[in-house]
């Protein structure tokens, strides 16, 4: 998988603040945009959802979201 690809499904996530809404956004099913950002953390070695009731960054989800931004 493409590690840009996996980033920024990752900002489409938090900017949506959910996989529904950025799996529309991007185009693409739920389990898809599940599938990368899982990918990602599994690369990272680190979990970046807090995944509850709303999602949210967490642990290096803010800092992996900032760094993407500005390459952006």
């Amino acid at each position: 998988m493409n590690k840009f690809v996996e980033m920024s499904t990752f900002v489409s996530v938090v900017e949506s603040l959910s996989f529904v809404g950025a799996a529309a956004k991007l185009g693409t099913s739920k389990s898809v945009v599940s599938q990368r950002v899982k990918m990602l953390e599994k690369r990272l070695g680190a979990s970046l959802l807090e995944r509850g009731p709303r999602l949210s960054p967490h642990g290096g989800g803010p800092a992996i979201l900032s760094g993407v931004r500005a390459a952006a």
